[in-house]
This record gives C-alpha cells, sequence and structure tokens, in this order.
C-alpha cells in the first residue's frame, strides 16, 4: 500500500512539471517587455503607427492605454509592412488589451500597433505595448 502512494505521488509530481515547462515554451522566446509611444496626433484621420518589433511567437499582441489625453483609442496589429492582421479594438484609457492576430501565424516576424483616438480629434496618445505576451493569451 505505501508502496501505491509513492508511485501515485511520483507520477503526480511528473505530471506537475510537465505541465509547468509545456507552458513556459508559448512565452520563453516572446517579445514581451513594453515600449513606450507617444504621439500627439493631428485629427486627419488616419492611422499612427508604433515602430516596428520582432514578433516571436503566436500569442496576442498587448496595448496599455495609460496615459492618453482622450477616452479611447482605437488600435490594431500589423504586420512590419502595414498590413493589417487582427481586428480593431477600442481601449478605454486607463486599460488594456491583448490583440490577437495573425502575424506570426502567416510568416511575418515583426509586428506594430496601427491606432488612432476614438473621437478622430486633436489629442495626445500615450502608452505601452508589446508584440508577444507571457499571459498565454
Amino acid at each position: 500500500m505505501k508502496l501505491r502512494k509513492v508511485a501515485a505521488m511520483v507520477i503526480l509530481a511528473g505530471m506537475s512539471v510537465t505541465q509547468v515547462s509545456g507552458n513556459t515554451g508559448v512565452w520563453a522566446k516572446g517579445n514581451y517587455t513594453d515600449t513606450s509611444f507617444a504621439k500627439k496626433y493631428n485629427g486627419d484621420g488616419s492611422d499612427y503607427y508604433t515602430s516596428s518589433r520582432a514578433k516571436q511567437n503566436t500569442t496576442a499582441s498587448y496595448v496599455n492605454n495609460n496615459g492618453s489625453d482622450t477616452h479611447q483609442i482605437t488600435a490594431a496589429v500589423s504586420n512590419g509592412s502595414y498590413k493589417i492582421c487582427s481586428s480593431y479594438y477600442t481601449i478605454k484609457a486607463g486599460n488594456r488589451k491583448y490583440i490577437k492576430n495573425q502575424v506570426y501565424q502567416k510568416g511575418g516576424r515583426s509586428a506594430r500597433i496601427a491606432m488612432a483616438p476614438s473621437s478622430g480629434k486633436k489629442v495626445m496618445m500615450r502608452g505601452v505595448w508589446s508584440p508577444d505576451n507571457c499571459s498565454g493569451y
């Protein structure tokens, strides 16, 4: 009976290690360091693009609208060639969003955020973003 308990504990411990190591593989190689953006939007109706950054896995990109003068921004993920590879999402001031995209799956290895204030007026847009994330989204 003792042998069975020991064997069961060893199996459970092994499964736990496998589960943890399996999960880390998704984001271990990701480019998930936040980079700041600040753009004075001129109200011309066009999108503002962040600088391009390396996209290293299939996780969602991350945007935090943490300092904009506007109530909300609309954002999407594009590949390095300015092709939009996600839906557009509204991100209210003080909120963040994980934006699922197809950049990496379609062979892209760089990403950028396309954004504009939802109002379309002249405002300052500020926040941080990363092409990948370590939350598993």
